[in-house]
């Protein structure tokens, strides 16, 4: 795992052995940049040197602001052999602090309490048979600028001889 951003798992998921990860190219954006980002899902009780059984299903990666607004959703259907997924969006203007959810589900429209009309016992005993598992990353979206070096060179002649002295600065 990276370690330059905040990544979590859902501590509701942690007994489940069915685990997706997700993280992106850097934890640093500017505006309009375009970020990357990949993962894979994983059943713990089956990994195989062959691979890991998870080829079905969806991942939805969901973009929220920092007031958890959401902001953007891509549903990812296609799992390559050992459950890895990727994809890309581009990014606006806004700055900020950013959250990137990855979410597991065999059925991407039984996901939320609301697809269970807010019944969170329907949604439990769903779940039992159909794994849900969530994993978040964040990152930042900030206008920054690559560090300018600035070199000051002084020269000295003493005794025929040339003296330099160096003093490089930099500014952000």
């Amino acid at each position: 795992m990276p370690e330059q951003t905040n990544q979590q798992e859902n501590r509701y998921n942690s007994n489940q052995t069915l685990k997706v990860y997700g993280y992106t190219d850097r934890a640093l954006y500017k505006p309009g940049d375009t970020v990357h980002f990949a993962g894979f899902v994983q059943d713990l009780a089956k990994v195989t040197k062959e691979g890991n059984g998870i080829q079905t299903g969806f991942v939805i990666v969901e973009v929220k602001n920092h007031e958890y607004n959401s902001i953007q959703k891509l549903v990812i259907s296609k799992l390559d052999e050992f459950g890895g997924f990727e994809g890309s969006f581009k990014l606006t203007d806004n700055l900020g602090f950013y959250e990137l959810s990855f979410l597991y589900a065999q059925d991407k429209d039984k996901t939320s309490e609301e697809d269970f009309n807010n019944d969170w016992k329907a949604r439990e005993d769903y779940k039992k048979t159909h794994p849900i598992s969530q994993y978040w990353s964040d990152f930042q979206v900030q206008e920054f600028q690559k560090p300018t070096f600035i070199p000051k060179l002084k020269k000295t002649v003493k005794d025929n001889q040339l003296y330099l002295e160096l003093a490089p600065s930099y500014y952000m």
